[in-house]
Order: structure tokens, then C-alpha cells, then sequence
């Protein structure tokens, strides 16, 4: 009954599904490129793949390694939501398997989806719950799997008010990974068998540092990183720079590079710097002899490195009420980590960074001067901080191989 009614309110918002992504398509084309996934068409036959299924791009980096265990002996398709999940998963995996978009969550678009595709195994990232993509996986006896399962307390109230649909979804999961024990009891609070669901931490932990590449060339000496950014964030940041800057004469050659979460507000964010007096460029057009004050990366595939070669680095998406991003890149690139105080995305991962001496937190734009200072300047501290966050890093690594090896057991059954 409340899958039916789902349904019809589905209906009802594919016009404004349709306006969402020309509008976006007008700014980002790779929105419009394989449109006909969004309802279930568009997908080359494959021999009983496995759907891996990642948002956008920090999931798509975070099935790597699953990627990686699976392809040996099956045959893989992964479906993302976003452009620059898209763009990523086309890259990194778009030579050897099929990138596609997953199609809307309605009846015709997952039923063709389903009839195009003869699946296997179906395999959710970390927060994607799609009802009838679910309910219908498990009428075609499909088994479907939550890896690095997360549910933050923001889900949780929202699962909780939409219960009478989810709560049977959740139901028809064969297995569910979470990533600690807090997630556990909010997934169990919302009626699933605690016996389908195991802790093991989160795959997010394993990964590798960046590698040297070209591109560090185009890259200053020395400089501050602001990563993952997300709209409201960046004037914090510069002003924050300014800051650094009028109280740090003496470090003239120290740039700042700002790597915004979505590539395509490069623009957007130059132009604020040429509005606060910045002399600002994107990394596309850095001339290697001739740096700007700040540096804007434009493109996809950076940020790692980025990470490995900055002096400190703030994450972004925590300053704003967005929920943090990623500490384990930082931390794999040994780099001091500066973050904001909404980071509920993250929340373990972060308490355990907070309480480690491992991250500095900072609540507006003076705190975060303040520690752009103290990091530049305190070698010391910098280092305890980057000692501390590789021991968290350490202790926390090995969640990918524990849930690949319940995979592997469950097909070599089948």
C-alpha cells in the first residue's frame, strides 16, 4: 500500500526530475549524456553482472578496492546519480565495465532497468536506499547488499517518519555493513533484524596516498589547502587567507589553492576572489612559471594530491550545516586537518579524529585564521597532529576486505 502511494508521488515529480536535470544539463553537460538511463533504457546486455551502485564521486573512489576484488571473475556495472560521478567512474573504470546512470525509482523505468539487465547481485553504497529498486531485487530473488552503511541521525528521523514504506524495504535486504555500532542501533530501531547486520568499520580507510604526477608542477611550493568546498564556504576561507596573510608577512610565498566539491563552481569561485581582491586563477589556466595568489582546481582527480602536498588542509563541507567530507584522505596524505563542527556525514570518523589530537576544529572564519597561523608556524604541533591522525588512519583499515569476503562466499554459492 505505502510503496503504491511512493509510487504515485514518484510520478508526480518526473516532470520536475526532467526540469532538475536541464538545468543542470545547461551548466554541466554530462547530466545529458546517457538521459535515457534515468528511465531504464540505454544499457548494453552483459553476462549476469553485479550492480555496484555509488552517488557520486566519493563513492565511486570508495569501491575502488571493491571494484578491484569483484572483476576477476564477474562482470561489473556501475550506476552514480551525478555528473562528476559520471565523469569519475568513466575514468576509472569506463575502459573495462559499463558506467551508467541508475534509472529514476519508478515502476517502468527499474522494471525495463531489470529486463534489460540480467543482475545478479546488487550491491548499495553507504546511504542509497531506493524502495522499488529493492522490492523489486528481492521479487526477482536478486540479493542486495549495504556496503560501508552509514545512517546519520538526520536519516535516521527521516527513515523513521516515512517507516510504514521503509521499514519492509529495509526488510528485504539480505545484508546490511555498517560502519559502527551506532549505525547498527539506528538501522535495528527501524525494524531490521540485527542478525542482517555486521560492524566493520568504514572502507573509507582504505586508501592509498597520492602518487607524484605532472600536475604538481602547476602546483605553488607551499600552500594552504581548502578542500571539498561547498557554496558560503570559500569567502570564509579567503577572508580567513587575508587574515593568515596580514599577520604572516614573512611568509609571502604561502598560496592558497581552493578545491571545490562540485569542478564546475571553479568559475564561480574565481570570480568571488577577483571580488575580494584576490588575484585568483583556475588550474587549468596556471602558467607553471607564474602563480596566483590562490588557485582554483577546476577538474576532477586532483584533490589527493593536492592533499599530499599542501602545508594544512581545511575540509570543507563542515563549516556549513552540509555534514563534512572525507578525514581519511588527509590523514593517508599525511597532512594537518582542519574541519568545521558539522560534520555529521561523518560522525565516528570524526569523533575519533576530535578526541585523538588528530584534527583542529574551528567554528568561523577567526578560529580558522587562527589556525592556518598555528599550523604554518608550529612545526611541532603540525607534526603531532599528522602522528596522530595516521595512527587513527592505521587502526582503521581492513573494512573492504571483511565485506568482500562475505561477497565472494555468497557467489561462489549461488
Amino acid at each position: 500500500m505505502f510503496l503504491f502511494i511512493y509510487q504515485i508521488c514518484f510520478f508526480c515529480l518526473i516532470p520536475i526530475f526532467f526540469l532538475n536535470l536541464f538545468i543542470k544539463g545547461a551548466k554541466q553537460k554530462l547530466y545529458l549524456s546517457k538521459i535515457y538511463n534515468r528511465i531504464g533504457l540505454g544499457f548494453k546486455k552483459r553476462n549476469n553482472p553485479i550492480l555496484i551502485h555509488a552517488v557520486s564521486l566519493g563513492e565511486v573512489l570508495g569501491i575502488k578496492n571493491f571494484v578491484k576484488t569483484l572483476e576477476r571473475n564477474n562482470e561489473i556495472i556501475i550506476s552514480v546519480s551525478t555528473a562528476t560521478g559520471l565523469q569519475k567512474a568513466q575514468e576509472l573504470y569506463g575502459h573495462k565495465h559499463q558506467v551508467i546512470f541508475l534509472p529514476w525509482d519508478f515502476f517502468i523505468f527499474i522494471n525495463l532497468f531489470f529486463r534489460f539487465l540480467d543482475i545478479k547481485l546488487i550491491l548499495l553504497f553507504e546511504t542509497e536506499i531506493w524502495p522499488y529498486l529493492i522490492y523489486k531485487a528481492n521479487k526477482l530473488n536478486i540479493p542486495v547488499i549495504l556496503l560501508n552503511g552509514r545512517l546519520s541521525k538526520r536519516s535516521a528521523s527521516l527513515y523513521k517518519k516515512t517507516r510504514l514504506l521503509m521499514t519492509p524495504i529495509f526488510k528485504k535486504m539480505d545484508k546490511l555493513f555498517v560502519q559502527s555500532d551506532k549505525h547498527l542501533e539506528r538501522f535495528c530501531n527501524l525494524g531490521v533484524d540485527s542478525k542482517k547486520i555486521e560492524v566493520v568499520g568504514s572502507v573509507k580507510y582504505d586508501i592509498e596516498p597520492a602518487k607524484e604526477t605532472s600536475s604538481e608542477k602547476k602546483l605553488p611550493n607551499k600552500f594552504i589547502l581548502a578542500a571539498s568546498t561547498h557554496r558560503g564556504e570559500e569567502e570564509i576561507v579567503l577572508n580567513a587567507y587575508k587574515t593568515f596573510k596580514q599577520d604572516n608577512p614573512s611568509h609571502p610565498n604561502v598560496k592558497l589553492v581552493i578545491c571545490p566539491r562540485h569542478p564546475e563552481r571553479a568559475n564561480y569561485v574565481k570570480s568571488l576572489c577577483n571580488e575580494m581582491g584576490f588575484d585568483g586563477e583556475t588550474f587549468s589556466c596556471v602558467d607553471g612559471d607564474s602563480q596566483s595568489e590562490v588557485i582554483i582546481i577546476d577538474r576532477i582527480g586532483l584533490l589527493n594530491t593536492c592533499y599530499m602536498l599542501s602545508s594544512c588542509a581545511f575540509v570543507g563541507g563542515s563549516l556549513i550545516n552540509h555534514g563534512g567530507h572525507n578525514l581519511a584522505e588527509p590523514a593517508c596524505n599525511k597532512t594537518p586537518i582542519i574541519i568545521g563542527p558539522y560534520t555529521f556525514n561523518f560522525e565516528e570518523m570524526s569523533f575519533e579524529f576530535i578526541s585523538s589530537g588528530s584534527a583542529v576544529v574551528v567554528h568561523n572564519q577567526l578560529e580558522l585564521g587562527n589556525a592556518f597561523n598555528k599550523l604554518i608556524n608550529d612545526v611541532n604541533y603540525s607534526s603531532s597532529l599528522v602522528a596522530n591522525a595516521e595512527d587513527v588512519f592505521n587502526k582503521n583499515k581492513g573494512s573492504t576486505q571483511r565485506q568482500g569476503s562475505y561477497i565472494m562466499k555468497l557467489l561462489e554459492s549461488k
